[in-house]
């Protein structure tokens, strides 16, 4: 019996077992800190650095992408995700983050890309008028 081989994949198992809970555990924190105040979550893979803003009419996400051509870019929106990836010369990159379509309208969604930079917008969901039920006291 090759003891050391069992003890190497056990030691594989512990570390891919640790490898997810860390994950998952990066992830509640980003939903925990950021996700009600913001209402966009962030994947939490380091690179690119994104920088989130949200303001009175809608949100902005910055990405610093130097050396990437718009065309090495592509945007996905399905459901409330939206995914960034970028490829060029076999290297790669995907971001994901979950929107609160509560706040922000997902079919708003624009982008653009200048100097290394790309600059994603989302207009804020339009309070609907609620319409309440009252009693009209007749005169």
């Amino acid at each position: 019996m090759d003891r050391h081989k069992f003890s190497m994949d056990l030691e594989d198992l512990f570390q891919k077992v640790f490898d997810n809970a860390s994950g998952l555990f990066r992830t509640l924190d980003l939903e925990l800190d950021f996700g009600p105040q913001t209402g966009i979550v962030e994947s939490d893979s380091p690179w690119p650095s994104v920088s989130i803003t949200t303001h009175k009419d809608g949100a902005q996400a910055e990405l610093e992408l130097a050396g990437y051509r718009k065309e090495d870019l592509s945007i996905e929106v399905e459901g409330q995700i939206i995914e960034i990836s970028g490829e060029r010369n076999q290297t790669g990159f995907t971001k994901t983050f979950r929107v609160d379509i509560e706040q922000f309208d997902i079919d708003s969604v624009e982008a653009g890309y200048e100097d290394g930079l790309l600059t994603i917008t989302l207009d804020r969901v339009k309070a609907e008028p609620k319409i309440e039920k009252r009693f009209i006291t007749i005169q």
